[in-house]
């Protein structure tokens, strides 16, 4: 039920970068018992569009979005590191940050 509860959350966010910053957040979570700031994302591009319900190209948009604003990097396909966490989490409101 949890892990359905924080599905639901990533897929509720707005813009697709939201989508994507909440999955990586959730995944360096999940992945190593605690926040992490290196990910070794377990699945493609691809699965992470099909989890998330958007399209390859909008993941790798976003991904790229991030990247060049300095907020992740990566080393290898899979193999990502968050350098700014803030600007992935949510706001202490709880309203998602506007990542676009």
């Amino acid at each position: 039920m949890s892990r359905l509860q924080g599905q639901l959350l990533i897929l509720g966010r707005t813009t697709a970068t939201e989508k994507v910053g909440s999955f990586l957040l959730k995944m360096s979570e999940r992945l190593s018992g605690h926040y992490s700031e290196k990910v070794v994302l377990p699945m493609s591009r691809y699965e992470i569009a099909d989890y998330l319900a958007i399209s390859v190209e909008t993941v790798c948009r976003a991904m790229t979005n991030l990247s060049h604003r300095g907020v992740i990097t990566f080393s290898g396909k899979r193999r990502v590191q968050i350098v700014d966490r803030s600007a992935l989490e949510e706001q202490d409101d709880g309203e998602p940050r506007r990542l676009t």
